[in-house]
């Protein structure tokens, strides 16, 4: 939802200082009065700045009614009028192919009431109203392949304020919810391209709180648990896209503690453990999928630690290892 960024510093405000590169033609500089001043811009002899100036002190001159500046080609760049160095009324920015980049109207150097924002190849980037410089209303944002809507809400005193709904440019709504001030709040839905619901849960202040819900693209369960204060907290559950387990557990703080279990293709039990702040520790086992054991040992922080045991699918010991902060010392 960007603006192109010469069009932005325009908007915003932002000053552009230019090195006065020709002669000027005022008045006598002993006397306060008007000019028009003709200049090129820095590193070049064409890219030309038309202005008009009043001299509100000895020799202290701001721009004051008209503006203009060119591209190379005698194309304009810029236009729009000054009111005691502020920009006033409307003023239209274009790209250096001709096409407009920007228009709208400034009161008192802010850029006032609505706005329209587009791209080099002709399509609406993005439409809304600015209030005392700040966007206000209802904006509107497209695709710039496709010129489709990819988003639309509102803003009060620049914030997005209300529901907002985005699209991927192509017509499919992929996200829907409401902000407070400039942050999510309530209840928010992601959705695939197909139509089907992507998640589903609550945000306030800014942050995810509450049960929060994900499906797999087929419809499945993809993983369902808690957030306090935008971590996942307490028990969580995973699955695959078959709908059967992929993995459970806890989190505390977002990260990984306790026992967890993680699951094979047909959903069998494949491992299991236990963690502590999101690193394995403690003993760990590992299954085939006959539920004959694979492995067991110990981790800490995460890494393999002291004596584990490999079988065969069979049942047969195929190898004791001892292991010393993750690496193999010894195998029997």
């Amino acid at each position: 939802m960007s603006m192109g960024a010469r069009a932005v510093a325009a908007v915003v405000g932002v000053t552009l200082v230019w090195v006065l590169a020709c002669s000027v033609h005022a008045q006598d500089p002993s006397k306060l009065g008007t000019r028009m001043l003709v200049v090129p811009f820095v590193g070049s002899s064409t890219h030309q700045l038309e202005q008009e100036q009043v001299e509100v002190a000895p020799g202290q001159w701001v721009p004051n009614g008209s503006s203009k500046s060119f591209y190379p080609d005698a194309r304009k760049d810029m236009e729009g009028s000054f009111e005691k160095g502020q920009k006033s009324g409307h003023w239209s920015y274009w790209f250096a192919n001709g096409r407009v980049e920007a228009e709208g109207n400034y009161v008192d150097g802010l850029p006032e009431g609505p706005w329209t924002f587009s791209r080099e190849n002709g399509r609406v980037a993005q439409q809304g109203s600015f209030s005392h410089g700040k966007s206000s209303g209802e904006w509107s944002y497209s695709s710039l392949q496709t010129g489709k809507p990819t988003a639309r809400g509102s803003f009060v005193d620049g914030l997005q304020n209300g529901e907002w709904t985005y699209w991927d440019g192509d017509d499919h709504k992929i996200e829907q919810g409401s902000f407070d001030h400039g942050k999510k709040s309530g209840e928010w839905t992601t959705w695939y391209p197909s139509g089907k619901t992507e998640s589903r849960g609550s945000w306030a202040d800014g942050v995810r709180t509450g049960t929060w819900t994900t499906w797999n693209d087929d419809g499945s369960e993809a993983g369902k648990g808690d957030y306090v204060a935008g971590q996942r907290n307490g028990a969580w559950t995973f699955g695959q896209k078959s709908g059967l387990p992929a993995q459970s557990g806890s989190f505390e703080h977002g990260v990984e503690v306790g026992r967890w279990t993680i699951f094979d293709a047909s959903g069998k039990k494949a491992q299991e453990g236990t963690y502590v702040d999101g690193l394995a520790n403690g003993p760990w086992s590992a299954w085939y999928g006959n539920d004959k054991k694979a492995a067991e040992g110990d981790y800490a922080s995460g890494r393999a630690q002291g004596s584990w045991t490999y079988w065969n699918e069979d049942g047969s010991v195929r190898v004791r290892t001892q292991y010393a902060d993750g690496r193999a010392t010894d195998k029997r």
